[in-house]
């Protein structure tokens, strides 16, 4: 079985840096878009406190990001 998996992952080709790039500017698009879909759904009040709370949770998932791999440097 883990040998069958180590195949699998051996013969999967990784992304170029180009194909790479266009999937975090696609990602980095969606997000824009959902925070205009947000803005115009939610009162500013609401808009605010939804954007704080996204953030703390961003900030927890770092935590638990460095519990599982201290020795990772990117942020």
């Amino acid at each position: 079985m883990k040998a069958e998996r180590m195949s699998k992952k051996a013969d999967e080709k990784r992304p170029t840096s180009d194909e790479h790039f266009a999937m975090k500017n696609k990602m980095l698009d969606e997000q824009i878009a959902m925070q205009n879909k947000m803005k115009s759904i939610l009162s500013p009040e609401q808009f605010n406190t939804w954007k704080s709370m996204k953030e703390k949770h961003h900030e927890k998932f770092k935590e638990r990001r460095h519990e599982r791999r201290p020795d990772y440097k990117r942020e």
